[in-house]
């Protein structure tokens, strides 16, 4: 007898530890998600702030094609896709107004070709070329940041499922 009722305590503790385990693995998890979307969005909006950086920078010298807005989104839309982030038109434009909004704060817009105008034309496109050059390095630590973070997320999700067995 007191060992069929060690036997049914036994049984209630190990599901009770069962379902806490998996629903501290689905905490853990969505922590983590949010974590990671914390850390995304932190690193959009650094790379936002490069874009409109270097886009000012390249129309103060006067090698920009398109209107600086233009310009913008395309850039930071192409650094998303090779980052393989999806993000919507409003998206972007968030990112961009708040890049500009920062960029406009701490004083650094260049008021165009005209406030440089004493400079060498051949110096202004050596100087935005060293400027891209600084921008796409940003980048790819930026990136890296990015791979490590999903190499991360992926790691934890597989251990999620498989402490949750099978589910996140």
């Amino acid at each position: 007898m007191a060992e069929q009722v060690l036997t049914v305590v036994v049984n209630a503790l190990m599901g009770v530890l069962a379902m806490a385990l998996s629903t501290g693995a689905v905490y853990a998890a969505r922590w983590l998600r949010a974590h990671v979307g914390a850390q995304k969005l932190a690193l959009l909006m650094t790379v936002a702030r490069i874009v409109v950086n270097a886009v000012e920078q390249a129309a103060a010298a006067g090698i920009l094609k398109l209107p600086k807005r233009e310009a913008a989104v395309a850039r930071l839309r192409n650094w998303a896709a090779r980052g393989g982030v999806q993000l919507t038109d409003e998206q972007i434009d968030d990112l961009i107004e708040y890049a500009v909004k920062a960029m406009k704060d701490a004083g650094l817009e260049l008021k165009g070709a005209a406030q440089n105008s004493n400079e060498d034309p051949q110096a202004k496109v050596e100087a935005a070329k060293q400027r891209l050059a600084e921008a796409e390095a940003r980048y790819q630590a930026a990136q890296a940041d990015v791979e490590a973070a999903k190499a991360a997320l992926e790691q934890a999700e597989k251990e999620a499922a498989a402490s949750n067995g099978g589910q996140v």
